[in-house]
C-alpha cells in the first residue's frame, strides 16, 4: 500500500511538472456557491497543518476533508514539501473538484 502510494505521488508529480502551463497560473473555473470560505478567516499552511486541524476544515458544518485525503496530505508531505497550494492536486484522493472546493483554506509557508 505505502509502495503504491509512493509511485502514484511521483507520477502525479511528474505529471505536474509536464504541463505547458504551470499550475499555478492555471485559471481554474469558479462556480458560485460551491466554494467554500475560511470560517475563521485563517489560512491552514499545508505544510505545517496537523491532521486534527486537516481534518476540522469545514464549510458550515460539513467536512471539507475525509480521513482518507487527510492521511494521504500528511502522508505526502513527508515525502514532499508544499511548494505551492496546487501541489495537492499531486496527493492521491485529492482531485479537481476537491481541490477547488478546499484551496483557498491553505497558504504554503516557507
Amino acid at each position: 500500500m505505502g509502495r503504491l502510494l509512493i509511485i502514484a505521488a511521483a507520477a502525479a508529480l511528474l505529471l505536474l511538472t509536464a504541463c505547458q502551463e504551470p499550475i499555478s497560473q492555471a485559471q481554474f473555473p469558479q462556480k458560485a456557491g460551491k466554494q467554500a470560505r475560511p470560517s475563521s478567516g485563517k489560512k491552514l499552511d499545508l505544510n505545517s497543518a496537523t491532521a486534527q486541524q486537516l481534518s476540522e476544515l469545514k464549510d458550515g458544518r460539513k467536512r471539507l476533508l475525509t480521513n482518507r485525503q487527510v492521511e494521504s496530505i500528511t502522508e505526502f508531505r513527508t515525502l514532499h514539501r508544499f511548494k505551492r497550494v496546487a501541489d495537492l492536486l499531486a496527493v492521491p484522493s485529492i482531485g479537481e473538484k476537491t481541490f477547488l472546493k478546499i484551496r483557498n483554506h491553505f497558504v504554503v509557508g516557507d
